[in-house]
C-alpha cells in the first residue's frame, strides 16, 4: 500500500491522499469500495500522542500522517502506510540540468549538476531533493536521457528530468 505526500492546506482534514493498494500474490491494482473500504482512517502524531483525524482537524506541515485501509469482499484484515504534509511539491518544479559529455559508460549525475530547481518563486538547495537511484532512461548513450528527483524535508512528490547528453569527441 502506498500514499501520496500532501501539500499543505490551511483548511480541516487536509491530509487526503491518493492511496493505491495492491494484492501482493497477483500484482492487481485493487479497488476502494469493492476489495477495501472507501473510508480510510487517517492518523497523525500530536504531542506524542496518536489522534485520528476529523473533518475540521487541520494538520500542519512537516507532520506524519498513517493511512489505514479495511479489507473488504475477497480480501480482510487492515494495511497501513505513511506519507508527509508538505510545503510545496516537487513534481510541480522548473527543473534546470547542465548538459553532459557521453563518457563510454552509463552518464549519471550529481546533485552539482542541477542548476536550477524552482518551485514558483522559491529556489531549492541541494538538501531539498534526492536523485532516486535507479531511475535512469536511456543515459547510456547521446540524445536525451531521463532521471527522477524527490524531494526531501519540507518538499515532496518525485519529477522525472530530462537532460542532454552530448556525443564525445575524437580526439
Amino acid at each position: 500500500m502506498t500514499a501520496s505526500d500532501v501539500v499543505f492546506k490551511n483548511k480541516g482534514y487536509n491530509c487526503k491522499s491518493a492511496i493505491t493498494l495492491t494484492d501482493s500474490k497477483s500484482g492487481k491494482k485493487l479497488s476502494a469500495g469493492s476489495d477495501y473500504d472507501k473510508n480510510v482512517v487517517y492518523t497523525y502524531v500530536d504531542d506524542g500522542e496518536e489522534k485520528e483525524v476529523g473533518k475540521t482537524t487541520v494538520i500542519p506541515a512537516g507532520s506524519l500522517v498513517k493511512a489505514t485501509v479495511s479489507g473488504k469482499g475477497n480480501y480482510y484484515g487492515t494495511n497501513t502506510t505513511t506519507f508527509r504534509v508538505v510545503t510545496a511539491d516537487i513534481s510541480k518544479a522548473t527543473v534546470k540540468v547542465a548538459d553532459k559529455t557521453f563518457i563510454g559508460r552509463p552518464v549519471t549525475l550529481t546533485k552539482d549538476d542541477f542548476t536550477e530547481i524552482r518551485v514558483g518563486s522559491t529556489y531549492l538547495g541541494k538538501e531539498d531533493f534526492e536523485i532516486v537511484p535507479g531511475s535512469y532512461v536511456n543515459n547510456q548513450k547521446s540524445g536525451t536521457a531521463k532521471v527522477t528527483i524527490r524531494g526531501v524535508g519540507n518538499y515532496g512528490g518525485t519529477k522525472v528530468v530530462s537532460f542532454k547528453i552530448r556525443k564525445k569527441g575524437i580526439s
